[in-house]
């Protein structure tokens, strides 16, 4: 994203220049945010031994600036800088010191058409298809009071388009239904990436026995592919909306794609399709200001069981954040941005039923608890069918509205997926605690 920054600065400065003759009076507004956050990982997946035996500890501290300046309702433009130091404890990894636009972009209204064009924040599908701040373009629309359109465009990982769009209707209060499609082309070898870094060995057995002959290579055999050309379309509905004294969120999406990636040894050009789906159901009942309890369900897998087919859930740069563990792309070894990803987290899919708790004491106090299992979505075999559990239990302290203290611990039993001559890892565990500030 880096690379950005010259052409976002040149632009920048030729605004502040034209800006003094505008025909409104500017209002400026700036501040600055602080993030801190110590984290304690204990077995995660370490992909060099093949075990969950990684241990992370680290220390990563944000600073935000950020600067708002408006003309009237016609123009506004919004800079936010980060600088982040990320401290680790761990001998095979180093500091590293980064600074960049979070968000640069400029925001133009004219009549009912809001355009933003910039380094902005992009959550497509809720985020289950890509999130992260990446120079693109937004266009909404309001057709009618109720009736809105968004066109989303957008450059990611490297130079891959990522392109999206969606239809509003606003039923009423906090209530929606949406209808979206996104597609996405591969211009960074991004699949032969994702499958030259993630969990290898699982999947090849995963292959292998589907196929025998479609890889002519031994189950413990790594693979190395040199190149990739590929498309994914995405197309989905999410809604909001209450059902009496309950209200349920939900988001359904089906995914079709295809593609080749190059085998660089031995050499042959493999061409796949992608057929998978995504459902994420939340149902919510609150008792009173204080106190809120709700199950959810979240399950991705395929839909087409025919070879060269992937049955799982592909997406760029995803982010779930149902549980703090499992869902981590850390937890699963994933690169966890600028990458192709697994939004399944393993080539077998998940279905992950839940019930989460929300308890808020006061106004300054709130508590969330957390309790989720999962099962592969295509299991396979009958004596590998459950990864798990996990329970999670965040609580923050907010003083004054301008600092945050937070904690989050979180801890995730493995189940028989796991499970290596008669014996399951140890359980996975997550600890944070840290604050954020605002001036």
């Amino acid at each position: 994203m880096i690379q950005y920054i010259p052409k976002i600065n040149t632009i920048i400065l030729c605004m502040l220049i034209l800006l003094p003759a505008a025909a409104f009076p500017l209002e400026y507004q700036a501040g600055i945010m602080l993030d801190q956050q110590l984290t304690l990982e204990n077995n995660y997946f370490n992909s060099i031994t093949g075990n969950f035996n990684q241990s992370d500890p680290f220390h990563i501290i944000t600073i935000s600036p950020d600067l708002h300046v408006s003309e009237g309702n016609l123009f506004s433009l919004y800079l936010l800088a980060d600088l982040t130091w990320d401290h680790t404890w761990n001998e095979e990894d180093t500091d590293e010191l980064s600074a960049e636009f979070a968000n640069a972009y400029v925001s133009l209204r004219k009549f009912d058409l809001i355009s933003d064009i910039g380094i902005q924040s992009f959550r497509l599908g809720r985020g289950y298809i890509m999130a992260g701040n990446e120079p693109g373009i937004t266009a909404q629309y309001q057709f009618t009071r109720k009736l809105s359109g968004k066109l989303e465009a957008a450059e990611i990982i490297h130079i891959s388009p990522i392109l999206s769009t969606t239809i509003d209707y606003q039923i009423g209060f906090l209530e929606k239904l949406s209808i979206f499609g996104a597609w996405f082309h591969d211009n960074d070898n991004g699949f032969a990436d994702m499958l030259n870094y993630q969990d290898q060995v699982l999947l090849n057995q995963w292959l292998y026995s589907r196929n025998r002959t479609l890889w002519l290579l031994d189950q413990t055999d790594l693979l190395n592919f040199s190149n990739s050309k590929g498309d994914l379309f995405w197309y989905g509905l999410s809604g909001d909306i209450f059902l009496g004294d309950f209200f349920l969120s939900g988001i359904m999406i089906l995914e079709t794609g295809s593609g080749t990636v190059t085998l660089e040894y031995p050499h042959r050009d493999w061409e796949f399709t992608v057929s998978s789906y995504l459902i994420d159901m939340d149902l919510t009942y609150t008792m009173n200001n204080s106190f809120s309890a709700g199950t959810f369900l979240f399950i991705t897998g395929g839909t087409d069981a025919r070879q060269k087919n992937f049955n799982t859930f592909i997406a760029p740069m995803p982010q779930n954040n149902r549980t703090a563990i499992f869902f981590s792309p850390r937890f699963s070894n994933q690169i966890e941005e600028d990458f192709l990803s697994k939004g399944g987290i393993y080539w077998a899919g998940v279905i992950a039923p839940g019930i989460k708790i929300q308890y808020d004491p006061s106004e300054n106090w709130q508590t969330a608890f957390t309790l989720a299992t999962f099962f592969p979505e295509d299991k396979p075999a009958k004596e590998r069918n459950w990864y798990g559990w996990e329970a999670d239990f965040d609580v923050s302290y907010t003083l004054h509205n301008n600092y945050t203290l937070f904690c989050e611990s979180g801890w995730f039993q493995h189940g028989n997926f796991y499970e290596y001559q008669g014996k399951t890892p140890d359980p996975a565990t997550r600890f944070t605690i840290g604050i954020n500030a605002f001036f």
